[in-house]
């Protein structure tokens, strides 16, 4: 199994676009996202850091609360990214982190 990965950017935004060659198919999807201009990160959870795909680091994060929801345990995160505060949830390490930018006071 091979795999690739490239990072397209788009005006204010940064899309990370992964593909896996395997049994002579090729799958392509999508990985991290980084749009300060919609205020959005989307990246993979690793210990405390947000990752791209590839491995490459976004941003440490920081645990503000852990709860269950629905029987599945989910963890709140925070996180600061060029002057910029953002907050998401996500249910386990190793899993797609959405973080919003939070609202201007």
């Amino acid at each position: 199994m091979k795999s690739r990965v490239e990072m397209l950017r788009s005006g204010s935004a940064s899309i990370e676009v992964c593909t896996i060659s395997h049994e002579d198919h090729e799958y392509t999807a999508a990985g991290s996202l980084i749009d300060e201009t919609r205020g959005l990160l989307v990246g993979y959870i690793k210990g405390r850091d947000l990752v791209t795909w590839g491995g490459d680091h976004i941003c440490s994060l920081r645990v503000t609360g852990r709860f269950t929801t629905l029987g599945r345990k989910t963890t709140s995160y925070r996180t600061m990214y060029n002057g910029q505060h953002y907050h998401g949830r996500c249910s386990d390490e190793n899993m797609l982190l959405r973080l919003r930018r939070n609202r201007r006071v």
